[in-house]
């Protein structure tokens, strides 16, 4: 299961911008394929809803310094 937290949406002109961000739990160097599970499953869902940004997830210790981090 993925949480995505939305970061922050920008209006320029009309258009928007949405920034969008997950944090997983666990070592990046093992959880790197889900890391890119995750981005991809982000991606989807924006290109869906036709919201134009940016995807990230983060890999930490723990969801709190995931969250730290951005």
């Amino acid at each position: 299961m993925f949480v995505y937290y939305i970061v922050g949406c920008v209006w320029y002109e009309g258009k928007g911008l949405t920034l969008m961000v997950s944090s997983l739990e666990g070592d990046h160097t093992q959880r790197h394929h889900d890391a890119e599970t995750a981005r991809s499953a982000i991606l989807s869902v924006m290109k869906k809803e036709k919201a134009k940004g940016f995807a990230e997830v983060i890999v930490a210790r723990n969801t709190l310094d995931g969250i730290g981090y951005l």
